[in-house]
């Protein structure tokens, strides 16, 4: 704060409304707005809205201990006080507590019903509690209380992006961007939306506005920059955003992703290192030890492919993981395990096309042709164009005698 300010400002309301003035969606000015905030408590240390909006400046940077703190503070002193619920419970979000956030910004929906950043509060806690579709009505609330509530276009974007529905994400972000041309977050959602919708250039330009407008020293942005040059296979310009954003702050997503390049780039001893350092970081993140199962199987060191595959079905149990231990069993010619494992990605996913590919392959090498005539047949109702499921349903039916028909089915693999 300059001299002419002090001079200025002679009141603590004076000092609130300065804090206020700086307290945005963006974040960008929260230690002004801190500063000012400290500037009106010196006058009145119990001054109530200056308290809150302390609050929430400490959250805005991320110091969520302190915020969760200086917001009891100012609900012991006003339990009514709705913006310090909203506070409490962003911090409680920041902290990963998030039924808590939950509670806090539901108390203050009841203190308030018409406060659309309540709803945003809540919004972004159901989020992280994976409750998209709830998400996503408190979401729209907040829009319907203030429709220049850029926030709550970004959180609405997130929750559809949660549901697989990009291009409304998409249209959710851009309603943000016309609201606030200047907001990182949304550019950094339009690029997600953009990813996710495959249109790579697109989301790498917007990744890149995303960079120029926060701190250019962000590293989710970087990595998600890194992830769409990958996909464009500018795998060199990756390793170096990548290497870039581990330099600033190491995480799992940064060497995850160094690991993922590197694979590419066909440096498979520094890939596996590279993914070694995210599991040091977190021993729980799934991705590195299937990254670590896709290097290993490439190097044709299938045990240690199947033990990552399995640390990684341990931590999260979809469709394609039990799909990628199918493969390695059977390159281990252990059939009958693989076939349960292919039978395990089909309860989870009962359209995985590839476990049923691998469960029909499992039962031809099992001599069950039948079973793998059908296992075939309904790949093939799955994906009519799936060139591989023709020739497997051939096989079959040439194990059964059907010579006929299985030279009709190779002509329609033949054909694709």
């Amino acid at each position: 704060m300059s001299s002419n300010q002090d001079a200025e400002f002679t009141t603590k309301e004076d000092w609130l409304k300065e804090g206020d003035a700086h307290l945005d969606s963006t974040g960008r000015r929260s230690e002004k707005a801190l500063a000012a905030y400290e500037r009106a408590l010196q006058m009145d240390a119990i001054f109530v809205p200056a308290l809150s909006g302390k609050a929430l400046a400490l959250d805005q940077l991320k110091r969520y201990a302190e915020a969760l703190a200086t917001s009891e503070q100012t609900i012991q002193l006003d339990p009514t006080d709705v913006r310090a619920w909203c506070a409490r419970g962003s911090a409680l979000r920041g902290l990963k507590r998030y039924e808590e956030s939950l509670a806090a910004a539901q108390r203050a929906i009841e203190l308030n019903p018409t406060y659309a950043e309540a709803y945003c509060v809540k919004g972004a806690a159901l989020l992280y509690l994976q409750r998209y579709e709830e998400a996503l009505a408190a979401c729209a609330q907040a829009i319907q209380l203030d429709p220049t509530h850029t926030t709550a276009f970004i959180s609405k974007g997130n929750a559809l992006s949660n549901l697989n529905r990009y291009e409304e994400a998409l249209a959710a972000y851009e309603q943000a961007i016309q609201l606030d041309p200047t907001h990182a977050f949304a550019f950094n959602g339009k690029g997600s939306a953009f990813y996710n919708l495959k249109r790579y250039e697109e989301a790498l330009a917007a990744y890149e506005r995303t960079i120029e407008l926060g701190d250019p020293r962000q590293v989710v942005a970087l990595c998600n920059k890194g992830a769409t040059l990958s996909r464009l296979k500018c795998y060199e310009e990756a390793l170096a955003v990548y290497e870039q954003a581990i330099d600033i702050e190491p995480t799992t997503i940064g060497w995850t992703g160094k690991g993922y390049t590197l694979s590419c780039l066909g440096r498979n001893e520094k890939a596996l290192a590279a993914y070694e350092q995210a599991i040091q970081l977190d021993a729980n993140y799934w991705s590195a030890y299937e990254g670590k199962g896709f290097v290993f199987s490439r190097l044709k060191h299938h045990e240690e492919a199947l033990d990552a595959y399995e640390q990684a079905i341990h931590l999260n149990p979809t469709a394609i993981r039990w799909n990628q231990r199918g493969q390695m069993l059977s390159r281990l010619k252990r059939y009958e395990e693989a076939l349960a494992a292919y039978e395990q990605a089909i309860q989870i996913d009962p359209t995985s096309r590839d476990a049923w590919v691998g469960r029909g392959e499992m039962l031809i090498r099992l001599k069950r042709y039948e079973e793998a005539l059908a296992a075939y047949e309904r790949t093939i109702e799955l994906d009519p164009r799936l060139a591989s499921a023709y020739v497997g349903k051939g096989d079959a039916l040439n194990a059964l005698g059907r010579k006929k028909d299985a030279q009709r089915v190779y002509q329609q693999a033949r054909w694709l």
